[in-house]
């Protein structure tokens, strides 16, 4: 259970606080001094681990704000450890100078916040340097507020606590890509959905990155980020993958590239994969109609090959036999299918292209 309120402590945790002989103060402001946004505060008499839910689900403002099963919580049978999560929710309709004001000028008890979720907005051209004064987050969702760039300086109160930075659907043209390595404890960007055309990637932290459905049509070589896992580029118009492109992600194990333009040639040396583990390989729906020798290396015996909706009209041995050789010591499958194949292999030298 949890208690949530704004500005006053609620019945139930008056009485808790009179039990443990404690009165806590909101670390929310007044909440005529930071409209348009909510600040709640989720009381936890228990210790628990919680899963945060995806905000792309939620049309509106209030829809968010009362989904009773927003957080799903665990408890750990600690009833004398009471935790914050502070939440503040804001739904803008014209300038982010209102958000800039609620940060910068009302006084917030607690300045070390969990969440920060932004709905809706018309075009903003930056995200302003110092956007969130001095409170810092854990996560940061905006969904649907267009605004064209994000200032270098507008994350770094949250530099030693952002742990996941979601910005959806809001024609994000610019991102403060420098930032990164000061963001030290940031495991998942997704910046699904908007009008990046250029990317590069240094970060000790990343865990998760998804550009999927952005404007990016070349790709540099020369990303640093040795502990990242999960890559999503799928729906740019990204015409080639660079030489030793993934030289610097040595820990990848998914790589999603759906209709990316990559065809007709998927070149060698393109896809290099450099994990001990690699689950996942999507190249479907790229109009690829020739893989070179050592385009797609560093398959791991577990490793799904995902090459359908292609125009693959001869499934050359120099290039799948190597690929193959790997998926047959486990569960690995190279799946073809559409225009000249329909298959799945599973267990390649049973294909009568490759006999023993």
């Amino acid at each position: 259970m949890y208690f949530s309120h704004t500005t006053h402590l609620s019945f139930p945790f008056f009485l808790l606080s009179i039990t443990f002989g404690t009165f806590a103060q909101s670390p929310c402001p007044d909440p005529e001094k930071i409209f348009p946004c909510i600040c709640n505060n989720f009381q936890m008499n228990f210790d628990y681990a919680f899963h945060t839910k995806d905000f792309s689900q939620y049309d509106t403002l209030s829809e968010a704000n009362s989904t009773t099963d927003y957080y799903q919580y665990e408890a750990l049978n600690d009833a004398n450890n009471t935790i914050d999560y502070v939440k503040v929710v804001c739904s803008v309709g014209n300038s982010s100078a209102e958000i800039f004001s609620v940060f910068n000028n009302a006084t917030w008890p607690s300045k070390q916040l969990k969440e920060f979720v932004l709905f809706g907005g018309n075009m903003a051209e930056e995200f302003p340097g110092g956007y969130f004064g001095g409170v810092s987050f854990e996560r940061i969702a905006i969904i649907n507020y267009e605004v064209d760039t994000i200032h270098l300086s507008a994350l770094i109160s949250s530099q030693d606590t952002l742990e996941e930075l979601k910005i959806m659907f809001s024609h994000l043209k610019e991102f403060p890509w420098d930032t990164l390595p000061l963001l030290t404890k940031l495991t998942s960007l997704k910046l699904y959905g908007n009008e990046l055309k250029d990317i590069r990637i240094r970060s000790d932290s990343l865990r998760e990155l998804d550009i999927s459905s952005n404007q990016i049509a070349a790709l540099k070589s020369g990303w640093s980020a040795p502990n990242l896992t999960s890559l999503r580029m799928d729906m740019n118009p990204i015409s080639e993958i660079p030489h030793g492109f993934l030289d610097g992600l040595g820990n990848l194990q998914e790589f999603h590239c759906f209709e990316c333009h990559l065809g007709p040639t998927l070149f060698k040396g393109s896809l290099g994969f450099h994990s001990e583990i690699v689950t996942y390989i999507g190249l479907s729906w790229n109009d690829i109609s020739n893989i070179e020798e050592g385009a797609i290396t560093g398959v791991t015996p577990e490793t799904f090959v995902g090459l359908d909706g292609n125009k693959i009209a001869d499934l050359t041995e120099a290039t799948f036999r190597p690929i193959l050789e790997v998926l047959q010591r486990g569960f690995g499958s190279l799946s073809v299918m559409g225009w000249f194949y329909d298959l799945v292999i599973c267990d390649p030298f049973s294909y009568f292209l490759f006999p023993q």
